[in-house]
């Protein structure tokens, strides 16, 4: 039997600006006679599309889905209609206000957009008593997406018939959000069949394209999980707890539904380095485009192509007692096999200072180098610390990437600040060996808990680890998600920031960045 020919409207209708997405393709049967499809879908609307300024500020916003900080109140937001092509109600749209800012090395972007329902399950294998196995179930989240031009013409239209390739960044409630990331990924269009994994489908002008979408290079946030076997509930998840690594690690974000509203807050580095990212620069226009998706089955609501670019300096940006520039330290410029520029050294306690090398590793969060504290004496009261040289801070957010290496007696990732010397400070440290996380106060050299975590630190892999402070208020943050939040004034004056190891820990370091608040 011949397979019906699908209309180019059909798959314009599955595939319009970034629908097709990981795991949703495009109809391979007749569409259903209850959900008629146009026979041709008209292009975009961009005519009204306004464009997107990026202010630059010297305060970073926080990633957790508010935007009532000092710095978005300085963005610029527009509202951009994501409209659907589909049936039913096609042309209805969904208005996303969206709004920009950037420091001197990442870019931050804000969007909010009205959802009735918060969907953050997807596809959970549901018990199936008759049959006595799991299915897949119908439940799907609710997602966003921005796109960005990487090579070739950008018209933010997945069916034009043009050889471009895109920067894409998919959010997504259920196997994103709870990780603090968005997946990194490319899309890939072509008149000619290319290598490797891709689709053809019908494009605007009759022709075929091409679209290939994968995931950029790295560990992917997203991990899925084989059916059960035995029964261990009614709906069990499919997706699990996944930390991204490489270029796939790229893009940060955190979304939070509230009173039928989404806001959505994502982070990157203006240039990661990587071939498969967009680069942002200051006078530097960049075509972009935004997508909602509805439980995911809403595959259509697209805007048009919006111009972005960054704007200059904010001049009227609080300063932070001790510091009023937020600070990156990547390691990258540093040679290999050598230490650091712009780092002291020193250790808390008995036993050997430390050795602390910069090194080219595969996997670095930001390629080629990471920081590795690389002795291995197992004095077990023995802490080296790496701090940074002229950093003077109160109130501020300190991150890094650490991946916990080897050690018998640890495995300790640790960020040290209000920093004086070696024997006073604040010290947040992760440990895979216990699976904890604890905060301590180290003063004359003696090291106290004032507040513990218990739950899951993976050793070698990549984890995102950082501390907020403002005032005698500690936050401590893991893989995107707060694990501790502690009161405390032993330390009240400014003081310095820098990564901290215990006793045998090989631990490697990246990204280090200090913000003041």
């Amino acid at each position: 039997m011949i397979a019906p020919k699908i209309t180019a409207g059909a798959a314009a209708a599955a595939l319009t600006l970034l629908g097709a997405c990981r795991g949703h393709h495009p109809p391979e049967a007749t569409p259903s006679a209850s959900r008629p499809l146009p026979e041709r879908s008209a292009p975009l609307d961009t005519s009204r599309t306004p464009p997107l300024t990026s202010t630059r500020v010297d305060v970073a916003p926080t990633l957790d889905g508010s935007i009532d900080e000092p710095a978005w109140a300085r963005a610029t937001s527009i509202d951009v209609v994501t409209r659907r092509v589909m049936s039913p109600e096609p042309g209805s749209g969904v208005t996303v206000s969206l709004r920009s800012v950037h420091t001197a090395s990442h870019i931050y972007f804000a969007a909010s957009w009205a959802d009735d329902t918060e969907s953050v399950t997807h596809k959970r294998w549901t018990w199936n008593a008759a049959e006595s196995r799991y299915a897949e179930g119908a439940d799907r989240e609710d997602m966003f997406a921005l796109a960005f031009e990487l090579e070739g013409p950008f018209t933010g239209d997945m069916l034009s018939a043009v050889d471009a390739v895109w920067d894409v960044w998919h959010w997504k409630a259920a196997r994103t959000n709870p990780h603090g990331y968005a997946t990194d990924k490319t899309h890939r269009y072509s008149r000619a069949q290319p290598p490797g994994k891709a689709n053809s489908h019908p494009a605007r002008d009759g022709s075929s394209i091409w679209i290939a979408r994968p995931e950029d290079a790295g560990d992917s946030v997203e991990r899925k999980r084989p059916a059960p076997t035995a029964f261990e509930g009614e709906r069990v998840a499919q997706y699990l707890s996944g930390t991204p690594s490489g270029s796939a690690a790229d893009v940060r974000a955190k979304g939070v539904w509230r009173d039928g509203r989404w806001t959505l807050e994502l982070e990157r580095k203006l240039s990661t380095g990587h071939p498969d990212d967009a680069a942002f620069a200051p006078g530097r226009a960049i075509k972009m485009a935004a997508a909602t998706f509805d439980r995911t089955g809403d595959m259509d609501r697209a805007s048009g192509v919006i111009e972005l670019s960054l704007g200059a300096g904010d001049a009227s940006a609080p300063a932070s007692p001790g510091g009023t520039t937020a600070r990156t330290w990547s390691f990258d410029a540093d040679r290999g096999g050598g230490t650091p520029a712009g780092f002291s050294f020193s250790r808390t306690g008995g036993g050997p200072p430390g050795r602390w090398i910069v090194r080219a590793e595969a996997d670095a969060p930001s390629r080629p180098n990471v920081l590795a504290q690389l002795d291995a004496d197992d004095t077990d009261v023995r802490f080296p610390i790496a701090a940074a040289d002229g950093v003077s801070l109160l109130n501020l957010r300190l991150s890094v990437r650490c991946k916990p290496i080897s050690g018998r007696v640890d495995q300790a990732c640790g960020l040290v600040f209000r920093y004086r010397d070696e024997n006073n400070y604040y010290i947040t440290r992760a440990n895979p060996l216990e699976n904890n996380i604890r905060l301590y106060t180290v003063k004359d050299g003696r090291r106290r808990q004032i507040a513990s975590w218990s739950g899951t630190v993976t050793a070698n892999a990549w984890h995102d680890y950082a501390v907020e402070v403002r005032g005698d208020h500690i936050q401590v943050f893991w893989d995107g998600t707060k694990v501790l939040d502690h009161h405390d004034s032993t330390f009240t004056a400014p003081g310095g920031v820098g990564v901290w190891t215990k006793a045998d820990s090989i631990v490697y370091f990246d990204d280090l960045r200090s913000e003041p608040l």
